[in-house]
């Protein structure tokens, strides 16, 4: 669509345009999620045990409130995650 503003010089048709933003990105907004959701899982998990995640080298993303954490993950990692969360104590090193 940048091009096309662009580069058209003043010959905007309003009609594509409109029916761009409400038809089609709508559609792409959704395509899209839908597929980064098939990819992805997310748990609840503590502090102790999101730091012995990220410590085992998992790539996640973190959001987190007081002491609880959610965390965001590639669903390939899943059975890593499972096992770290399974291990008791977790198996991470603190930090001296």
């Amino acid at each position: 669509m940048r091009n096309i503003f662009a580069h058209n010089y003043g010959i905007m048709n309003v009609d594509m345009t409109w029916n761009t933003i409400t038809k089609v990105i709508p559609i792409l907004y959704k395509e899209c999620r839908n597929a980064l959701s098939s990819e992805y899982a997310y748990k609840n998990v503590t502090k102790e045990e999101c730091d012995a995640i990220t410590k085992a080298g998992i790539l996640i993303t973190i959001k987190s409130d007081n002491n609880l954490y959610a965390i965001r993950f590639h669903k390939d990692d899943e059975e890593k995650i499972n096992n770290i969360l399974k291990s008791s104590p977790p198996q991470y090193k603190p930090k001296l």
